[in-house]
């Protein structure tokens, strides 16, 4: 019973995990897609995004509204008369806030071209990184291919030594061939067994490595689908000159595109601190009304006769005159709220003369950004000569490396040949047989690594000139 369920969990597993097929192309795309360099790039992208839209947003008036409401005690200012009272007054207040930046030196034009430039720089770099995973992934495609090839012939050689020893035990059983003939072919067949076992497990390195570069989950198993026919011998080398070749690496790359955006954005923050040397002329306005519990409104008249005590040739008397007394009543809200209502419209200069070195260290800070930002572009200019130059060299040494492998492989098979014929015959040793197998594995070997290794350096050169990353 225990036997049975591990045979059928063991079935089970294998029918659950089944490997997904990807092209280069869609494994380049998963590859960027789950990047984390090209997510903390598009991190980056979007916050340029964020400060261009804050430059662009300066060139127009800000406007604030504030309300305030509030209880006053003791000796204070009437908000509504500005005389001073000894008396619990509550106010309530409403103001609307405009102000607009009439000329700043340049400042608002220039940093919006400034981060403009830094967008596009930071498009570039996403661009640029893009790139570098295209060409890591094809790397280890190409290597995962490669395993799977070697793995064929690995599984070809498996083949070739089983049939050998299995000619030889029916000539030994004829009386053909010594019994001791076999032990050399059954060690052949031994080394070739650990040669099938040593591939499969490059293969299982080579797309455990690729899923690494994806970022796929351990349990998600993936295999890379070889091209029917890859015609390595209508391979070419473009016919380009390293000159050449690094002129169209410039105009291409979106790396060297990336640095020269920055140094360009450098520049204008020149002109961005240059700005804190000149007058700074703004507009502003504001309306306001208010409110206090203590304003009072004229509501009428009322006449009282006053009467004085006088004397009059000696004789006491009272004297009443008549005279007009206001009548006061508290004024209402919204009445309030008309009738002080206030504007006020006003323009405003700010003359720099002495600000403690701040704008000229703003200045030389801004040079120092461009000269590093210089020096980057000219590093960079110079890594791509480097990569433009060594891209172009060792597809040329590559394509060397399989004309000698191709040679050597072709000796090696007609000695292989050769030595087979003579078994036949009964003239020649497993030992030498066994010999020139071994010589044409490894021929054939560096012969297969010889070709992928050529045709990745000719994609690198193809990338150079702008061309895709496809295998066909």
């Amino acid at each position: 019973m225990f036997r049975f369920l591990i045979i059928f969990l063991s079935i089970f597993s294998a029918q659950a995990v089944v490997a997904q097929q990807l092209t280069l192309k869609q494994a380049v795309d998963v590859a960027i897609e789950r990047s984390l360099a090209v997510e903390q790039g598009t991190l980056q992208m979007k916050g340029d995004e964020i400060s261009l839209y804050q430059a662009k947003m300066a060139q127009y008036p800000n406007l604030s509204a504030g309300a305030g409401v509030g209880l006053q005690f003791g000796l204070g200012v009437d908000p509504t008369t500005n005389n001073l009272v000894q008396q619990q007054i509550g106010f309530n207040s409403f103001n609307v806030n405009a102000g607009a930046t009439l000329y700043q030196g340049g400042r608002i034009r220039n940093t919006i071209a400034q981060s403009k430039q830094q967008l596009a720089s930071s498009m570039a770099n996403v661009e640029a990184t893009k790139q570098d995973i295209s060409l890591q992934v094809a790397q280890l495609y190409l290597q995962a291919i490669l395993s799977k090839e070697e793995l064929i012939a690995a599984n070809s050689r498996l083949t070739d030594a089983e049939q050998q020893l299995d000619r030889i035990l029916r000539l030994i059983q004829a009386g053909s061939a010594a019994p001791a003939d076999r032990f050399e072919l059954e060690s052949n067949l031994a080394r070739q067994q650990q040669a099938v076992t040593q591939s499969e497990n490059a293969v299982s390195l080579a797309l455990l490595q690729l899923r690494q570069l994806l970022r796929m989950p351990a349990g998600e198993q993936i295999d890379v689908v070889s091209p029917e026919t890859i015609d390595f011998d209508a391979i070419r080398v473009p016919v380009v000159t390293p000159e050449a070749l690094y002129q169209t690496a410039i105009n291409s790359q979106p790396s060297i595109r990336a640095a020269a955006l920055a140094e360009e954005a450098a520049l204008t923050g020149i002109d961005v601190a240059k700005s804190n040397y000149y007058p700074t002329l703004s507009a502003f306005g504001q309306l306001d009304t208010r409110f206090s519990t203590s304003a009072q409104t004229l509501a009428g008249t009322n006449s009282i006769v006053v009467s004085q005590p006088v004397t009059i040739d000696g004789q006491p008397s009272t004297l009443g005159t008549s005279q007009t007394v206001p009548i006061f009543e508290d004024q209402p809200y919204f009445d309030q709220l008309n009738n002080f209502f206030g504007q006020t419209v006003g323009l405003n200069l700010r003359i720099p003369i002495f600000s403690n070195g701040l704008a000229n260290s703003a200045v030389e800070r801004a040079k120092l950004s461009l000269a590093q930002s210089q020096l980057a572009t000219l590093q960079e200019k110079q890594a791509v000569e480097i990569d433009v130059q060594q891209a172009l060299q060792n597809a040329v040494a590559a394509m060397s490396d399989v004309e000698a492998s191709t040679r050597a492989f072709q000796a090696a098979e007609a000695a292989y040949n050769a030595a087979q014929k003579r078994i036949d015959l009964g003239a020649g040793s497993t030992f030498e047989l066994t010999s020139a197998q071994i010589l044409l594995e490894q021929a054939q070997v560096t012969l297969i690594r010889a070709r992928y290794q050529y045709l990745f350096n000719v994609k690198v050169v193809d990338f150079y000139l702008g061309r895709p990353l496809q295998l066909d």
